[in-house]
């Protein structure tokens, strides 16, 4: 799911440049393993961006394979990861300055001067924090192959039980597809009013296709995941980098947003306090309540409570897909939709 999540990510803006995006994974990679899936989409994805920044045509393959590592446990497996592109390609002094902290290669700002930097001394330490390594292939006007390399742990009986046990605390919808956590008691209440309407005759409610949405997110780089899935949709986005300036915008312009996705953990305001905030202003102002969905790199049961105690709707966890992101919207402005014709008819 992680390889198809990042191709997916990308795949709208390697069309764009006119650049095939290609995904290879030998059949003998583990389908599910244990291991530290927030630092490596972050290592994965960072090289992806970075191959289609400085690949101006041709094509960039992502591969995953198992490396023959026999002093390894049992239960351990160690993979390997590459990016290869068809890029502008480093000479040997490039590549081996490469990696060293706060590098951004002249010839590379000159090619693309929308760049800000490779970020791969980041990279390289997020690596070696899954006992793995980061390396570079490259030639000159040729191309690139960006690889590395991490330990992850096979699934065991006990550990499949437990996924199976938390796999049961997710809700269902009609299709069969696991949905996030939500607040059932919200989801009721809405379906109750769209049932009422429906049964009573009221007039049929028309669900906008195109939804205003407000982003809380400190990381650029999610931003622009978050950017890249929905502006493709025709949504419209404004992004604000911590939970202050969030509750400004939506305090100063609330009539123009129908959702906030809202990052748990950010700088200056976390998204705890900014949604109390804006659950605050809406009780004070006698306000319809937005929908705030909570994003969360943390899984545990203590963190949906406290997404849900500080008045967040619902309860996302990272990385999350495309497809999830686009029900979600659609699950909430029908709700959003029902419940302000709702309001406006007390």
């Amino acid at each position: 799911e992680l390889l198809d999540y990042s191709i997916e990510i990308f795949k709208f803006k390697a069309r764009e440049r006119g650049l095939k995006l290609e995904l290879k994974c030998d059949d003998n990679v583990p389908k599910v393993v244990i291991g530290d899936v927030v630092r490596l989409r972050q290592v994965l994805l960072n090289l992806l961006s970075n191959a289609i920044k400085f690949t101006n045509k041709g094509s960039i393959t992502v591969t995953c394979s198992v490396v023959y590592t026999p002093e390894l446990p049992k239960a351990f497996k160690k993979l390997l990861f590459q990016v290869i592109d068809t890029g502008i390609g480093m000479d040997a002094e490039e590549k081996m300055r490469l990696f060293s902290l706060f590098t951004k290669l002249e010839r590379t700002r000159q090619n693309n001067p929308t760049g800000s930097g490779l970020g791969l001394a980041i990279c390289k330490q997020l690596a070696e924090l899954m006992d793995g390594q980061i390396g570079v292939d490259s030639e000159l006007d040729v191309g690139s192959n960006f690889y590395f390399t991490v330990v992850v742990r096979l699934l065991d009986d006990i550990d499949a039980k437990g996924l199976f046990f938390a796999a049961n605390d997710l809700l269902t919808d009609v299709s069969g597809t696991a949905l996030p956590n939500v607040d059932t008691s919200k989801v009721n209440s809405a379906s109750s009013v769209a049932s009422s309407a429906a049964t009573s005759g009221a007039n049929k409610v028309v669900i906008p296709r195109q939804a205003r949405i407000l982003v809380a997110e400190d990381n650029e780089f999610n931003w622009e995941v978050v950017k890249c899935f929905l502006q493709e949709a025709d949504h419209l986005l404004q992004w604000e980098v911590n939970g202050r300036d969030a509750v400004k915008s939506y305090t100063e312009n609330h009539t123009k947003f129908d959702l906030v996705f809202m990052d748990c953990e950010m700088p200056v305001m976390d998204g705890y306090t900014a949604t109390k905030a804006i659950r605050e202003f809406e009780r004070e102002n006698d306000l319809p309540r937005i929908p705030v969905l909570g994003l969360t790199a943390y899984a545990m049961s203590g963190d949906r409570q406290k997404c849900l105690g500080s008045g967040m709707d619902e309860f996302m966890v990272k990385p999350i897909s495309k497809n999830s992101l686009l029900k979600a919207i659609r699950q909430w402005m029908r709700m959003n939709t029902v419940l302000q014709t709702q309001w406006q008819s007390c």
